[in-house]
């Protein structure tokens, strides 16, 4: 289980490391459905708002960015920020990651 604190490693890489790389397919049509199956997994046993909810979320945002699919990115961004923020407050290293996480893939919108 992914612990709140191992969230601000996300954004380092993560989003840079993929904005730098560019998309590449590399199997995410298979992926897809394991990370929405986790993400419904930890909603089932930990409840809507949990901090690995948010991991699920952001980890789910990042495959989606890595395919250039920024929009649903942003969605599932936007989600785990506020649940990092309500849970953990605004000056947690994961909320700051996530906020990070949410101004990369805003950025790449205004590029597109």
């Amino acid at each position: 289980m992914v612990m709140p604190d191992e969230l601000s490693h996300l954004g380092d890489h993560g989003f840079d490391r993929i904005k730098r790389a560019g998309p590449v397919d590399l199997g995410y049509s298979e992926a897809e459905p394991l990370y929405q199956e986790g993400l419904a997994i930890r909603k089932q046993l930990l409840g809507e708002t949990h901090p690995d909810v948010a991991t699920s979320l952001n980890n789910l945002a990042l495959l989606y960015f890595n395919q250039d699919l920024v929009e649903n990115a942003m969605l599932l961004v936007e989600q785990a920020l506020n649940m990092i923020g309500q849970l953990l407050g605004n000056d947690h290293p994961s909320t700051q990651t996530l906020r990070k996480n949410l101004d990369i893939v805003k950025a790449s919108m205004r590029e597109n």
